[in-house]
């Protein structure tokens, strides 16, 4: 699961919110962005996590996690 686009598109709707302000509103926003871009990874892989702990509530058989392959998270079923 490719976080990075999900990420980018969170910066580009915080960059479209703040064209309609001024040019230091534009600036603000572009460097709040580039702050948040690590920071809204690893909060992205925290929900995922926490959906595998749900998940794996509801399964009797097996469980899932989270895995990460070249850098992104997948999720994977393990059986018991």
């Amino acid at each position: 699961m490719q976080l990075g686009g999900y990420v980018q598109a969170i910066c580009e709707d915080l960059a479209r919110v703040a064209a309609v302000g001024d040019e230091s509103t534009a600036r603000a926003a572009e460097l709040l962005a580039g702050a948040l871009e690590s920071s809204l990874g690893r909060r992205l892989q925290e929900a995922l996590a926490e959906a595998a702990l749900e998940l794996s509530s509801q399964l009797e058989g097996g469980s899932v996690e989270v895995r990460i392959a070249g850098g992104e998270p997948e999720l994977v079923y393990v059986d018991d």
